[in-house]
């Protein structure tokens, strides 16, 4: 069984009313440091100070409840019925619901995808990008006279990294369009019908595909050097 549960439990054990400040002052921890050394740690010094008080803590119960998770030197395992019930009395440390712990967080995993997806627009020009611009009617141009490609389909990047405030792009026939952000475009064949050779824009006549590409499926391909609006 992990810190976390073993806190957890330790935890839910002090269900006495003697034992609420003690919970309420451990609520205030700092999550990254509340383990179990720590806690059994804040449970000794709370023992003495209510014995030297002349408090009825008269046994040593902070003992007891971490023996209750020791049997010669071996944490017992927890069945499935009192992890359940478990959760059913603590909340989780992240999004302060019932029902979970924090390594199981829906909110955490959202958080650890964007964190990994997150990249800079230095880092995406580096490896070649395409700007987010144009809407949906403009699915794909990849304009060779243009500042980079660009894509109106945000769920077509692969990497994605929004400005600040929306950029100026220039256009083949000397006009411009507002860039939202910058990424990485994967390509899936079939979208466009098995061929990219002729492209079409509202405000372009013809796109020739250059871009160089590497295969990563039977049916698709990542295009580098991609930019959308």
């Amino acid at each position: 069984m992990d810190d976390e549960s073993i806190v957890a439990r330790v935890i839910s054990s002090l269900v006495a009313e003697k034992f609420r400040n003690f919970r309420e002052a451990w609520r205030s921890v700092e999550v990254s440091r509340q383990t179990t050394a720590l806690l059994l740690s804040r449970l000794k010094t709370w023992e003495f100070e209510d014995h030297e008080s002349g408090g009825t803590f008269k046994t040593s119960e902070s003992g007891r409840a971490f023996s209750a998770q020791k049997q010669n030197g071996i944490k017992p395992k927890l069945t499935k019925e009192e992890i359940a019930e478990l959760k059913k009395k603590t909340k989780c440390h992240i999004c302060a619901k019932q029902g979970h712990w924090a390594r199981e967080c829906s909110e955490k995993k959202k958080k650890n995808s964007e964190s990994k997806q997150t990249t800079t627009t230095s880092q995406l020009k580096s490896g070649g990008t395409a700007y987010a611009a144009g809407d949906h009617t403009d699915d794909w141009v990849n304009d060779c006279g243009a500042d980079a490609p660009y894509c109106g389909i945000l769920e077509w990047f692969k990497e994605y990294a929004k400005y600040s405030e929306p950029q100026q792009i220039g256009l083949a026939n000397g006009s411009f369009m507002q860039a939202l952000g910058l990424g990485n475009v994967k390509e899936y064949f079939d979208i466009f019908g098995g061929h990219l050779s002729d492209l079409w824009a509202k405000t372009l006549s013809f796109n020739q595909d250059t871009t160089e590409s590497k295969g990563i499926g039977e049916n698709e391909r990542i295009l580098e050097d991609i930019t959308t609006t």
